[in-house]
């Protein structure tokens, strides 16, 4: 009889943990199949929704306003610089970052171009930021980091990891990077940035600190030595305390590895090495920088 009451009473707490298990369980995959609809393929669009995946998890959705381009923005970048930065082959759409956030646009195919940029954070469900452009050279910037003009024509950086920070406040009136690549993760270095003020460049680094004082010369590119000039004249060679490393402007002037790439005006071409102040090579007559193939290994440079 004891032994009976014992097996009632283990009955009726498993009934009471279980049971209630049961009903979250159920009620949590009516959940997930209400939000998930009838997109059982699992498509991005569907149902004038987007639907954004992690290895085949629906992270969550976002209800478009317009069914005629809803969709991942593409990259803009359409300031006419003198600055040598990266340029991917073709401007391709973005995609979810971190699997959290997504630049999206939701327009009329006639509006496209000049459409506002949205900001969506996928898993509250909310706009979070809108913007003109956006761009991180279609390789990515390390840090994940992604440069913005907001909608006051201003722009800055904007850094995302659990959520979003900004990294360089909306007040320039143009932000770029030079063309300089980490060959670890194939990404934009982000230590220095070039930026536009009030018709003044100057260089300045993540923490939004001046390393370079304001020209009215165009920053055409740098790397952590020196600086790359041009004005109407050509171009010249400083560090960063304004010296003058070559006498005269030049036609050309770009880095390769430790030496610097020399096109004078009068076509011919070699490298030269800014810490010795010498020429590493023989002169080249060409026509253009374009006829030059440079190929580097280690501190070794090939000119074809």
């Amino acid at each position: 009889m004891e032994t009976r009451k014992v097996t009632r009473v283990v009955i009726i707490v498993l009934l009471v943990i279980f049971v209630p298990l049961a009903i979250i369980g159920t009620t949590l995959h009516f959940k997930n199949a209400e939000a998930e609809g009838t997109n059982t393929n699992k498509e991005f669009k569907q149902d004038g929704k987007l639907h954004f995946y992690n290895n085949g998890e629906l992270l969550g959705t976002y209800t478009c306003e317009e069914e005629d381009y809803c969709d991942y923005a593409t990259l803009r970048n359409t300031y006419p610089h003198t600055l040598d930065e990266y340029e991917p082959e073709t401007l391709a759409k973005t995609e979810l970052i971190n699997n959290r956030f997504a630049f999206l646009l939701d327009t009329t195919t006639e509006n496209l171009k000049d459409a506002e940029i949205i900001l969506y954070d996928v898993t509250t469900a909310k706009i979070v930021g809108r913007y003109k452009e956006i761009k991180n050279y279609g390789i990515g910037i390390e840090n994940d980091i992604y440069l913005v003009k907001n909608t006051k024509d201003k722009w800055g950086a904007i850094e995302f990891y659990d959520g979003v920070n900004l990294k360089i406040p909306f007040v320039y009136d143009y932000i770029g990077l030079a063309n300089r690549i980490d060959p670890g993760s194939n990404h934009i270095l982000a230590d220095t940035f070039a930026v536009l003020e009030e018709e003044n460049w100057k260089l300045i680094n993540s923490n939004d600190k001046e390393l370079l004082p304001a020209t009215t010369e165009e920053i055409y590119s740098y790397n952590t030595n020196y600086i790359v000039l041009k004005n109407n004249e050509g171009m010249h060679l400083i560090d960063y305390e304004g010296r003058h490393l070559l006498n005269g402007t030049y036609q050309n002037i770009n880095f390769c590895n430790k030496y610097v790439t020399i096109l004078e005006n009068n076509n011919h071409f070699y490298l030269f090495d800014p810490i010795g102040s010498k020429k590493v090579s023989q002169e080249y007559e060409i026509e253009s920088k374009e006829d030059v193939v440079l190929k580097a290994e280690g501190n070794n440079v090939q000119i074809i």
